[in-house]
């Protein structure tokens, strides 16, 4: 087994002193020990700028210079590096200053051995891991928070911005319908493509921005790959060439979409920084069998079929030390205060794919590359869980009962009611909760259907809801949001409500919604 390296800069005015200190470090049979010996700071300020150091040895007295005055300027410069102190004589005055001045420990030279000086300097170097992994534990909760702060306030403008967005899609769709077989269809189908597109990309982004729980369903990883390749086009290095490889059929597992967003982004990421030059990123993921002898070599594995999902750089790679290692928390490849991460990402990636039975493997070679394989076990859907997708009717479907449109955005209530007149539809309008349930009142029996949004002042959508309930207990009520509502739908409908819409929402998704609750 190999030793451990060990750098030492010692630094001390007696040359006899510092040929006892080689020999004592030349007994330390655990490690692979490098003396770097001077007689004067100003010559070992400059060696300490340019090597990577283990542990720092300093005389107490260096001449026109104390020893503490060398830890004074390593700690004012910001090193934390491990400082030891060796001096002539101990006392409860010098350990005092030693430590005011920031210095790791103090040994007296008289008493000096193999032994202490080799513990000292393992206590000096396990109190640096644990300043720099409470360091690392403080950086990734800021982060956390800032994270937590952001996606709070993306949520918050991506419900504005889909309100926005509701009303410039809205427009353009009744638009477009009155331009049929005109010049300016064109254009206007063009815009209403480029509107599609950014309520797309705000969903994927609230997708990322919420809070994820533990929870599995049946999901389409080919659908996720193509939900990351959409986020790394706006993200990594122009420099970067990124090819997606999947199927065209579905690849399904029972597994939490949030985890394996965060394995596909981590793992993407990571093999952008590794080509700063540019390069090549591959994600690719096909069906595969994992036989018994891969098993037996695999213990983490799971026998039968799997997902295999496989990312691909052409980078800068990795040596063995470095690939063993990969896993560990806190371990990074990346200098400190580079800001670009805190050395748990591929270690929330190994804990993300073992928390779906999963197993990954990585390749590397300095210069060559890296290649992460992640091995998923399949889980096939029920039949009747299996999504229909339905392509937009020629003739939407019409109606001749009345909705009540509740929003707080005047835009809105127009452009909506506009959109249901076109259906067909009779409509009154409400501001807020409480006009909505003034106006449910005045006429009984009358209303169809309440489309009711979420987030209004005076009275949200919620407690309107409730309050609806009690006057009505069969109303049927279409919930309407611009806040990313995935994970509320079965508890709302568990309130009360028939469906719940998201904005921006098509003519032709809301024909479809009524109808299904209308003729239900």
């Amino acid at each position: 087994m190999p030793k451990k390296r060990l750098t030492v800069l010692a630094i001390d005015d007696d040359v006899a002193d510092l040929k006892i200190l080689r020999t004592h470090l030349s007994r330390f049979t655990a490690w692979d020990v490098e003396v770097l010996e001077f007689t004067k700071w100003e010559e070992a300020r400059k060696e300490l700028k340019r090597r990577a150091v283990d542990v720092i040895l300093v005389d107490y007295l260096l001449g026109k210079e104390t020893g503490l005055d060398v830890v004074r300027e390593i700690r004012g410069n910001g090193d934390e590096r491990p400082v030891i102190v060796l001096t002539g004589q101990g006392d409860e005055f010098i350990a005092a200053e030693v430590t005011r001045a920031g210095a790791n420990d103090y040994l007296v030279k008289q008493q000096l051995d193999p032994d202490a000086l080799r513990r000292a300097i393992e206590n000096a170097m396990t109190q640096f891991q644990l300043r720099q992994e409470k360091a690392l534990l403080e950086e990734e909760l800021q982060q956390s928070q800032k994270m937590e702060t952001i996606g709070t306030l993306a949520g918050g403008l991506a419900h504005d911005f889909n309100n926005i967005l509701m009303a410039v899609m809205g427009c353009l769709e009744l638009a477009l319908i009155k331009s049929k077989g005109r010049e300016i269809a064109h254009d206007l189908a063009q815009a209403q493509s480029a509107c599609k597109q950014m309520a797309e990309l705000v969903q994927r982004l609230l997708s990322f921005s919420r809070r994820g729980s533990s929870d599995k369903s049946q999901v389409n990883l080919v659908q996720i790959i193509r939900e990351v390749e959409a986020i790394l086009a706006h993200t990594i290095s122009k420099k970067v060439e990124l090819q997606v490889d999947v199927p065209d059929e579905a690849l399904t597992l029972n597994a939490n979409s949030a985890m394996l967003h965060q394995v596909l982004l981590n793992l993407s990421l990571n093999a952008s920084e590794a080509m700063p030059d540019g390069g090549k990123l591959v994600i690719s993921a096909r069906q595969t069998d994992l036989d018994k002898s891969f098993v037996v070599s695999h213990p983490e594995s799971s026998l039968g079929e799997n997902i295999l999902l496989q990312v691909t750089d052409s980078g800068i790679g990795m040596d063995k030390e470095t690939i063993a290692r990969v896993f560990d928390p806190f371990f990074t490849t990346k200098q400190l205060g580079s800001r670009k991460g805190t050395g748990l990402g591929l270690s929330v990636v190994w804990q993300n794919v073992r928390s779906h039975n999963g197993f990954i493997t990585v390749y590397s070679e300095p210069d060559g590359g890296t290649t992460f394989q992640i091995y998923l076990p399949v889980t096939k859907p029920a039949s009747e869980a299996q999504e229909v997708k339905r392509e937009p009717d020629s003739e939407l479907p019409e109606g001749n009962e009345t909705i009540l449109v509740v929003d707080d955005e005047p835009i809105l209530r127009d452009l909506t009611s506009r959109m249901l007149q076109k259906l067909g539809y009779k409509v009154y309008v409400a501001s807020d909760g409480v006009m909505a349930l003034e106006t449910y009142t005045k006429i009984p029996g009358e209303i169809g259907v309440v489309l009711l949004d979420i987030s209004m002042p005076k009275m949200d959508g919620r407690e309107c809801l409730a309050r609806l309930i009690e006057m009505e207990p069969n109303v049927r009520v279409l919930l309407a949001s611009g806040h990313d509502m995935t994970d509320e739908i079965e508890s709302l409908k568990a309130l009360g409500a028939k469906d719940v819409v998201q904005k921006p929402f098509s003519l032709d998704d809301l024909a479809h919604r009524l109808r299904a609750i209308l003729d239900k």
